[in-house]
């Protein structure tokens, strides 16, 4: 997801206590070609999640969810799972939780199967919409058409498939068309 200056990790305390959460808006400032101010504004509305007791409660994207997303993307380059589509602006990756894990581990970091569970979740949940001097350019989640394919008895070795992020205006990860 990478949308530079946005901090992601003041989101939990925007929840109210029935742990539900409006969307959250920040806007930024990038230069354009000519040194020229281009406003940009990001909105990035939770993921509501069910809950064991059949609650909902919102989720923001936090660090967690930025560390599995490079994670996969780092598992669709070095472990040539992924397939990119470059007429249509699409990369997906095939992955699996103990997939996941492993890269995680290689750098001395692990989440339990749960908890990448919760990530990927949030990730496919969370709508993250782009405006540019007041137009909205790009809205969608921030991990697109995530699909799982074996049963949840086989959940930790099941694969999985979702499309990459598309970079976004003024990322790291920006792309001209």
């Amino acid at each position: 997801m990478n949308i530079g200056n946005v901090s992601l990790n003041i989101f939990y305390h925007h929840r109210n206590k029935e742990g539900l959460a409006k969307p959250y808006t920040q806007e930024y400032v990038l230069r354009g070609k000519n040194g020229e101010p281009l406003p940009y504004k990001v909105r990035i509305q939770p993921a509501l999640i069910e809950q064991d007791n059949g609650e909902f409660m919102a989720f923001f994207p936090t660090k967690s969810e930025e560390i599995i997303e490079e994670v996969l993307k780092k598992i669709f380059t070095e472990q040539n799972l992924g397939i990119h589509d470059a007429g249509n602006s699409e990369s997906w990756v095939k992955f699996s939780y103990s997939m996941i894990n492993k890269e995680l581990r290689k750098n001395k970091c692990s989440r339990t199967h749960q908890q990448i569970k919760h990530s990927l979740e949030v990730m496919s949940k969370c709508i993250l919409t782009v405006f540019e001097e007041g137009e909205e350019i790009y809205s969608n989640p921030i991990i697109n058409n995530y699909i799982k394919f074996l049963p949840p008895s086989r959940a930790t070795s099941a694969l999985r498939i979702s499309e990459l992020p598309c970079r976004l205006p003024g990322t790291k990860n920006h792309h001209s068309a």
